[in-house]
């Protein structure tokens, strides 16, 4: 065998194994990926005559190829002391199915006098998409929000701008 047939050889396996890789990345391969971000909040001003909420808009986008629902949003703040206050949350676009390569617009409300205790203590409220991939698997994606209160009323330190991402949780059952 010469060295150019050794050559012909060796990238021809190159090109087999690679085409073997890609065909397996086409047809089986199924990732489970999803990207949020927060769109908007209106948070009331001091004047506001008995403000109820803070509006906030999320986008959430399935990047993967599998189908996955959105089931349930929540904010679970840890105040130090192990205990933790859980408001009741009103909520429109939840649950959803998401297709792959599909966007949804989810809003939510967080009640203002709550919002006012955790500006006041410091406490940074940990936003909580529950997610369900068709092959059974439970992610939560989370975006942690800090409120300042200010002369005007509450504001959102600069990072509600970043994306989140889903993690694979584990249930305890």
């Amino acid at each position: 065998m010469t060295e150019f047939e050794l050559i012909t050889l060796v990238l021809s396996v190159i090109a087999i194994l690679l085409s073997g890789f890609n065909t397996y990345i086409t047809f089986f391969y199924k990732k489970n990926s999803l990207v949020g971000g927060i769109l908007s909040f209106g948070i009331p001003d001091k004047n506001t005559p008995t403000p109820a909420s803070i509006d906030i808009e999320c986008s959430l986008s399935n990047t993967g190829q599998r189908e996955l629902l959105v089931r349930d949003v929540s904010i679970v703040p840890e105040d130090g002391t192990g205990v933790s206050i859980v408001p009741v949350l009103k909520r429109t676009g939840i649950p959803c199915v998401l297709k792959p390569n599909q966007i949804t617009l989810v809003k939510f409300y967080i009640p203002v006098l709550f919002a006012n205790t955790l500006a006041f203590k410091k406490i940074p409220i940990p936003i909580e998409f529950e997610i369900t991939s068709s092959d059974g698997k439970t992610y939560i994606a989370s975006k942690r929000l800090e409120f300042i209160e200010e002369e005007h009323g509450l504001s959102i330190k600069d990072n509600w701008r970043d994306t989140f991402s889903m993690r694979l949780q584990s249930l305890i059952i």
